[in-house]
């Protein structure tokens, strides 16, 4: 009966659609069987927080090799042991807070790109002194913000693809903080060379046109007689062609270089100084290729590592160089963790000598151009003591100003340190040359070892360069090395206008379609050959021209005639006695003819405080 009952459903008396009238409605039976419990599901707990821990560790890990390969992509690096360490570091702390920190919150996954950004600005110092200290409340309460809305955002991605991203951020943003705060001209340039230097590595070089192997090796602020008792010199005396009177093209850097790599006076290549600021290289366009460019062309490897902010990328002398190094664009990354673990300044020449012997490791036997120019004699002087008296001259205008009492005592004291400098640029010289004869190179390649200008040491009662044409700042130092040139001095006034017209007609290179260019020192020089100069940094504007017998110095004021002066360096070999030249003299002639500076259609900018820093120009506090 009980099973009968218990079968039967049971009804319910509902109201229908008209109230007069019901209907019967069955109720749900409860159903009496004994339930079986549902499946046990697997638990989706433990592979989500394995992901998670992975993805945090990935995001430090990212974070430490992004940072290691922008390490090495600087002029100094830190050695392997300390790159290790930093990088193990940086995975540890990736494994620490994925085991304290709560699965799923994205600052697990910022946190290495925010630290490597924080401690970049700290050390950067872009933070004024108030700022700083509010940087600590305010940097956090930013990243959190900025945490929640990528949370949001992101919350439904796979943790690993914000890991590698926020860590790709943080380390770029982290270096371009560093190149601004070293105060590089060009900073996201170089960031995007930084940026893309592993894939460059990646590439093959091609097959090369058979040319020579051509080096050229250069000491900025290096003078003639300093260079002739240097091994240097005594190693180009014994393989190569060397010129006593060689003439630069002007009194400082950026004309200069410019004449070196195109063959070019300095108001035909365009580079130099100009009352609105400094001017770079005329464009390609315009008939200024420089050597590195039509050596590319032709097939060449091309390789730079050069110091001076003015022989910089802006300026266009990294035209035409595939791999170029400058530590005053390329500056030093500091390590997050480990912070500074190098033993020399970027500037220095042994670090550029070192660059330049990897380089040559796996360089081709011929076909490629190679430059390297330091720059130890040039101020401010790094390698005598701290306590040095010499030190006092590091800004030259303070010493023309009067501001700076020059003894003789620290004339001497400065002579004493220039020279100091010059014995270290050619003490680590000998390791690239001996790396050069190795190869062979002396033999079946092209050397060229040269200066820019001189450096003056009170010898007409002024000190530095960029403001006289007196011998001491355009008298440089050249020596060629090649299958042309047998071994021995040669007679004839050199200038650096010849060195790319050299370089070319050996390497089987077209002249540039403008000029007047150099000569090809293969061959002899004439006689009267008259080499001429142009342009100052500081002061009046001058122009000089001399031959083996006599120079004429023009100088020019803002107001009032030009004046000039004859020299017979015959009798008067330290320029001391210039007398006034007859209008028709042919020196006078030329040296009155020439353009002494570029149209100004070029200008390029330049980083004002590594130029204060190294004495070209006032600081702020001493413009005050």
């Amino acid at each position: 009966m009980q099973g009968l009952l218990t079968s039967r459903p049971v009804y319910a008396l509902t109201a229908g659609p008209d109230p007069l009238r019901s209907t019967l409605e069955p109720l749900p039976m409860p159903d009496r069987k004994p339930s079986a419990a549902p499946p046990a599901e697997p638990s989706a707990k433990a592979p989500a927080l394995a992901g998670w821990t992975a993805a945090v560790v990935t995001a430090w890990t990212v974070a430490g090799v992004g940072e290691v390969l922008l390490t090495l992509g600087t002029c100094v690096t830190p050695s392997w042991p300390w790159l290790l360490a930093e990088l193990t570091l940086f995975v540890v702390f990736g494994l620490v807070v994925a085991r304290t920190q709560p699965a799923g919150w994205r600052s697990g996954l910022a946190m290495p790109g925010a630290l490597i950004i924080l401690i970049a600005t700290w050390r950067a110092g872009l933070l004024v002194s108030w700022a700083q200290g509010a940087s600590y409340v305010l940097g956090p309460v930013v990243l959190i913000a900025a945490l929640r809305v990528f949370h949001a955002l992101t919350h439904r991605l796979p943790p690993l693809i914000p890991a590698v991203l926020l860590s790709f951020v943080g380390v770029i943003v982290g270096r371009f903080i560093t190149l601004t705060g070293e105060k590089v001209a060009l900073p996201v340039s170089q960031l995007t060379e930084d940026l893309t230097r592993p894939l460059q590595a990646l590439k093959s070089a091609p097959d090369g046109p058979g040319g020579p192997p051509i080096i050229v090796v250069s000491i900025d602020t290096l003078r003639a007689d300093a260079a002739r008792d240097t091994q240097t010199w005594a190693w180009f005396e014994q393989h190569g062609a060397t010129w006593t009177a060689a003439q630069s093209t002007a009194s400082w850097t950026v004309p200069a270089m410019g004449s070196i790599w195109t063959g070019l006076l300095p108001a035909d290549h365009g580079a130099g100084d100009l009352p609105v600021g400094f001017a770079s290289l005329k464009p390609a366009d315009t008939g200024v290729l420089t050597l590195a460019e039509q050596a590319r062309e032709q097939g060449y490897q091309t390789a730079a590592f050069v110091v001076n902010p003015f022989v910089s990328t802006s300026l266009g002398f990294r035209r035409g160089f595939d791999t170029w190094l400058n530590p005053d664009e390329a500056a030093a990354q500091p390590l997050t963790l480990l912070g500074e673990r190098w033993p020399l300044p970027g500037r220095d020449g042994k670090v550029m000598v070192d660059h330049a012997l990897d380089w040559l490791e796996d360089a081709p036997d011929d076909s490629f151009l190679l430059w390297v120019h330091l720059f130890d004699p040039h101020l401010p002087y790094t390698h005598v003591p701290d306590d040095h008296p010499a030190l006092v001259v590091k800004h030259p205008k303070q010493v023309r100003r009067g501001k700076i009492e020059t003894t003789e005592a620290l004339k001497e004291a400065v002579k004493e340190a220039y020279h100091t400098e010059v014995a270290y640029s050619d003490a680590v010289l000998q390791p690239l040359l001996a790396a050069l004869e190795a190869r062979g190179f002396h033999e079946r390649g092209v050397i060229v070892f040269l200066s820019d200008h001189g450096e003056e040491l009170w010898e007409h009662g002024d000190f530095e360069h960029g403001h006289s044409h007196h011998k001491e700042v355009t008298e440089v130092p050249l020596a060629l090395v090649a299958p042309c040139v047998e071994a021995g001095a040669r007679r004839g006034v050199a200038s650096l206008q010849d060195v790319a017209p050299t370089l070319r007609s050996l390497a089987g290179i077209a002249a540039l379609p403008v000029g007047p260019q150099g000569i090809d020192l293969c061959k002899p020089i004439p006689q009267d050959r008259i080499a001429l100069a142009a342009g100052n940094l500081y002061g009046p504007t001058e122009a000089s021209v001399r031959t083996l017998t006599e120079k004429v110095i023009e100088t020019r004021p803002k107001k009032g005639t030009p004046r000039a002066k004859l020299y017979d360096l015959a009798i008067d070999p330290g320029e001391t006695k210039g007398t006034r030249p007859d209008a028709a003299h042919h020196l006078a002639l030329a040296a009155s003819e020439m353009k002494t500076a570029a149209d100004g259609q070029n200008t390029a900018p330049v980083a004002d405080d590594l130029l204060c820093e190294l004495g070209y120009i006032d600081c702020p506090e001493q413009q005050q």
